[in-house]
């Protein structure tokens, strides 16, 4: 294998304690350096330190739900005018059906009345206008894709 590191018998090399190890064997480097103890990371990614985050610091998290506090700043909005006295008009029709006489001989009369209705004025006003809450606060997930390995430090 190109570029691979491969572990000479004759060497007498030892990680020193706090070294870090990814592997993708699920073996203890503990099997390969006699006399050493590790501890495994899991569930973690490692992060380079420095002036943001100070090595051994640990946080962070793979699924979160927003609050309206991590939204974007903005406004919602709505307006109606005022258009002083006014009425509100609504044409109909109202069909009335007549029987007159017993049995399939009945005499039939249909009448269709068209008809008019105004509201009464309320005088000069306004509305309101509510605007409602969207989303459902559903939590999602905001890991970067990503190759899973074993994580060893030597912790002895």
């Amino acid at each position: 294998m190109i570029g691979s590191v491969i572990k000479q018998e004759d060497t007498q090399w030892i990680p020193p304690v706090d070294a870090v190890l990814e592997m993708h064997s699920g073996t203890s480097p503990a099997a390969i350096y006699p006399d050493t103890v590790w501890m495994q990371l899991k569930n973690c990614i490692i992060i380079a330190a420095g002036d943001t985050f100070k090595a051994g610091e640990t946080g962070g998290q793979a699924r979160i739900s927003l609050t309206a506090g991590n939204l974007a700043a903005h406004t919602h909005s709505g307006s109606t005018s005022t258009d002083g006295a006014h009425t509100h008009t609504v044409s109909g029709s109202i069909q009335r059906n007549w029987i007159f006489g017993p049995g399939p001989t009945a005499y039939r009369n249909k009448r269709l009345n068209v008809a008019t209705f105004s509201t009464s004025s309320a005088g000069a006003h306004t509305h309101t206008a509510t605007i409602g809450s969207a989303g459902g606060g559903q939590a999602f997930d905001i890991m970067n894709p990503y190759y899973a390995v074993n994580i060893w430090q030597r912790v002895g």
